[in-house]
């Protein structure tokens, strides 16, 4: 009951802000500044860094470690050659004024590298609280910068990963012409494998709240005045990429058994899994069997996760407040604890794409055409670009062949499987299969999502990335604004309906 208390406290106390004109995150006493102008860089990110340190040095906040993490360059989202220096100046003010508090710069360096090593080509992917959390950090500043009319604007944010809140944020200005364009000397070493300690399990959760009738809230953005973007900006906004040389069917109506509220109850059954046109962790495409199963009919939504008293979220700058919207900073492990509360499980990876592609006979069900995928799915075309900078209410979209909503898009979905680029390779023609039985390195087990997303990176927000082949691969803490979830069951029907799968364990 009290996690419902606090969700309708944290939203009430948003709105209050944004009527009152307060920073969004920020505590009290502590001020918004917008548009600093300062003569250098230098000088813009040595003010950042008083500020900062005076937080931190504050005796209540019992010494925090501070990280700066992924300043990405903000048209494209990415990291460049000036994401690197400005971290480094920054961390090294930092460390100037913080000592030991502030984590080293050629620490994260370090770990980035070991990242690169283990994910080749993916360099400019921001790695945000993943990385954050393999330094030990109990603070992370990310933010952007960009160039205009000769000026550099440089968005900060502070987050406090154990509190999951915005500290303090501030946008600061310096003229182009002040940049250096070299990095400082920095020697870059091999680190070893760093060892990670397995969190303790989950206490089997009883649901004692009683059942509570919610309205939906109001969907409030929060965009500071003067500024045409929202201020928390955590993780990357893809290129658009468009998915070319096929064509795209409606998809088949199958005959479903009437579902029970949020819940649809699927027959399972053969169908083609992965794509051969596809990215190389999609290939090859092969037969699979699916067992019958149940699967929500939307992503969990806040006020649904609210109920759960042991699960954990982050917040952010993108997060989500409406009660029908899903709910987003769910890392898988509280992904996988809330569907337990609710006596269900997360999805594997055969079953989410299954119920994704709702019979379609294609490769895809709809998503080459942008116009089509607009009727279904929350997307960058319809979200980001649209002005909405946020996952959208659930079920507003129209469902697939299986009446499910939003399997496409508006926020990715954790699955059950380890992620193994080469996993389909193995798989021949199995029964239901429930992906690898361990991760590929121990000390990086990456987890699958599913379905795309209303923006994010690697195209997360484009028609390409809405495919149901398409698959994304990520540390089981990750927290992110694009990543939610949705609960599955086993189902067993009579086998007077379903002989082949009747009675199935």
């Amino acid at each position: 009951m009290h996690r419902l208390l606090h969700f309708l406290m944290r939203t009430l106390r948003l709105q209050l802000c944004l009527l009152l004109g307060l920073g969004f995150g920020v505590p009290e006493g502590r001020a918004l500044s917008l548009y600093t102008n300062h003569p250098t860089v230098a000088e813009a990110l040595t003010s950042a860094a008083e500020e900062i340190s005076e937080l931190a040095k504050d005796p209540l906040r019992l010494a925090p470690r501070v990280a700066v993490v992924d300043l990405v360059e903000r048209l494209h989202r990415e990291r460049n050659p000036l994401s690197t220096i400005l971290e480094q100046r920054l961390a090294q003010m930092l460390e100037e004024r913080l000592g030991q508090q502030a984590v080293p710069f050629i620490k994260l360096e370090q770990l980035r590298a070991e990242w690169n090593s283990a994910f080749p080509g993916r360099s400019s992917q921001q790695l945000v609280e993943d990385l954050a959390g393999q330094a030990e950090a109990d603070w992370m500043i990310t933010g952007t910068h960009h160039q205009e009319e000769g000026v550099l604007k440089i968005s900060l944010q502070l987050y406090e990963l154990a509190t999951e809140s915005v500290l303090w944020q501030t946008l600061l200005e310096a003229p182009v012409a002040r940049v250096e364009t070299k990095p400082l000397e920095t020697p870059v070493v091999a680190l070893e494998p760093a060892e990670t300690t397995e969190a303790a399990p989950f206490a089997e959760a009883v649901d004692t709240a009683p059942e509570a009738t919610v309205e939906p809230a109001q969907n409030f953005g929060f965009v500071a005045e003067g500024i045409d973007e929202p201020l928390e900006e955590e993780i990357e906004d893809p290129l658009a990429a468009e998915f070319a040389g096929e064509s795209f069917a409606e998809p088949q109506q199958l005959a479903l058994v009437e579902p029970p509220q949020a819940e649809v109850r699927l027959s399972g059954g053969e169908f083609i899994m992965g794509s051969s046109t596809g990215r190389a962790d999609e290939t090859p495409d092969h037969r699979v069997e699916v067992r019958p199963f149940l699967l929500g009919q939307h992503e969990v939504t806040n006020a649904e996760y609210a109920r759960c008293n042991l699960c954990e979220r982050g917040t952010g700058g993108f997060d989500t407040t409406a009660f029908d919207q899903p709910a987003v900073y769910v890392d898988w492990k509280n992904a996988q604890a809330y569907c337990k509360f609710r006596g269900y499980r997360l999805p594997t990876e055969v079953e989410w794409e299954y119920a994704a592609r709702s019979g379609s006979p294609g490769p895809d069900a709809f998503g080459g055409d942008s116009v089509l995928l607009g009727q279904y799915a929350w997307f960058a075309e319809n979200t980001r670009d649209a002005g909405r900078w946020s996952a959208q209410l659930v079920g507003q979209k129209l469902p697939n062949a299986f009446a499910l909503h939003d399997l496409h898009g508006n926020v990715l979905e954790w699955v059950a499987d380890y992620y193994a680029p080469d996993y389909f390779s193995h798989l021949g023609l199995p029964d239901n299969p429930t992906g690898p039985d361990a991760p590929e390195r121990a000390d990086y087990p990456l987890r699958v999502a599913r379905g795309g997303a209303w923006d994010g990176l690697d195209g997360a927000g484009a028609p390409e990335g809405l495919r149901p082949a398409r698959r994304y691969a990520f540390a089981p803490w990750t927290r992110s604004f694009r990543i939610g979830l949705r609960c599955a069951a086993d189902w067993n029907p009579p086998q007077e309906i379903y002989p082949a799968f009747g009675g199935a364990q």
